[in-house]
C-alpha cells in the first residue's frame, strides 16, 4: 500500500496525537499520529519506528518537498511527522501550533504520490519495461 493509504488505515486504529504514539498506564497504544498510524497499518511493532525505518518502508518519505503550510523544504516524512502532524513544535505556524488532521495529511501525501513517474527497468540492452501500479 501507499503511504497515503496507510495513513488513512492507521487513522482508523486510534485517535490522533502529536507524537508517534501516546501510551496508557499499561503501555498500550492509546493514540497515534499520521506516521505512527501508518506504521501500525503496516503491522510493524511500534518500538521500531524511526525516520530510517519509515524511509525503508515508504521510499517517498525521503523525497524533498515543500511543506504546504510553511513552504520550507524538507523530507516528506519529516513534514508529515513534525510539520503537519505535531502541535508540539509549531514549526509551520509559529505559536499557533495548528495540527492537520490525518485525512488532510493523507490527501496531501496522495497528491505527491500521484506525481511519481514510473522508471523503466532494463531487461537487457535492447528492451525495457515500465513498472505500472496495480491499482
Amino acid at each position: 500500500m501507499s503511504l497515503s493509504e496507510d495513513i488513512r488505515l492507521g487513522a482508523l486504529l486510534h485517535p490522533q496525537c502529536s507524537a508517534y504514539f501516546d501510551y496508557g498506564d499499561d503501555r498500550t497504544i492509546t493514540a497515534c499520529c499520521a506516521m505512527g498510524g501508518a506504521w501500525l497499518a503496516q503491522s510493524h511493532h511500534h518500538s521500531a519506528l524511526s525516520s530510517f525505518a519509515y524511509m525503508a518502508v515508504w521510499p517517498i518519505t525521503s523525497r524533498h518537498v515543500l511543506c504546504p503550510q510553511c513552504l520550507d523544504s524538507a523530507r516528506l516524512g519529516h513534514i508529515v511527522a513534525v510539520h503537519l502532524g505535531s502541535d508540539r513544535y509549531g514549526i509551520c505556524t509559529g505559536n499557533l501550533r495548528v495540527r492537520w488532521t490525518r485525512e488532510r495529511i493523507a490527501e496531501w501525501v496522495e497528491s505527491i504520490e500521484q506525481q511519481e513517474v514510473p522508471q523503466p527497468i532494463l531487461i537487457d540492452d535492447t528492451k525495457e519495461i515500465m513498472l505500472v501500479s496495480s491499482e
